[in-house]
């Protein structure tokens, strides 16, 4: 084996290593102060990714209370087109509002990849989180049959369930503010009004 071979070889298998080992200053406040969070079972290898389900939501929602923040639930994967094209006008619409608390959930289980993840987690400056693959899989890598599930549990009354990005907020009272999947410009305004930003 020449020592190209041997340099394809060590750059493919450093594509597939799982990034690990997140610093603490990219913690979020609802990972440091909700202890519930496990670091995801879901796959073999070791990853960043925390585990969500809809007991999670509840805590964090119980938790938004007391702080009067509302609750903006960003569900994404990495290759959809419309999250891409959407991405910087979600993060901005964060950063403007302090009183919003992010959760960016993704339900593809290849996520837990580094150079998904370290990519990510620096451009939304946040901890992602994954669906329990465990508790919402079919045994198939299909993420739309994960959401789904999750959704339903935690927001009953969304009407918007499958698409990529999904967006939904609710109030400290964990009323339902706003349900779309997908941002058109309209949608956009209406998704201004519910995180209140001014």
């Amino acid at each position: 084996m020449n020592k190209y071979s041997i340099l394809v070889c060590v750059l493919l298998c450093a594509c597939y290593r799982p990034y690990s080992k997140l610093k603490t200053e990219h913690k979020s406040d609802i990972i440091k102060h909700i202890g519930s969070f496990e670091l995801s079972k879901s796959m073999d290898n070791e990853t960043d990714l925390f585990d969500i389900n809809g007991q999670n939501i509840k805590e964090v929602q119980n938790a938004l209370k007391e702080k009067d923040d509302r609750l903006f639930i960003i569900l994404f994967n990495w290759w959809c087109p419309s999250f891409k094209d959407s991405r910087e006008r979600i993060v901005s619409l964060v950063k403007l509002n302090s009183n919003v608390t992010p959760l960016y959930i993704t339900s593809d289980d290849f996520s837990q990849y580094y150079y998904y993840q370290d990519k990510y987690q620096k451009i939304l400056n946040s901890d992602i989180f994954m669906i329990d693959v465990l508790k919402y899989g079919d045994g198939k890598r299909n993420p739309h049959k994960r959401q789904e599930p999750f959704v339903e549990e935690i927001c009953p009354q969304c009407e918007e369930k499958m698409g990529f990005p999904t967006l939904i907020v609710f109030d400290s009272a964990n009323n339902l503010l706003f349900n779309s999947t997908g941002l058109d410009s309209l949608e956009f305004i209406q998704l201004e009004e519910a995180l209140d930003v001014n």
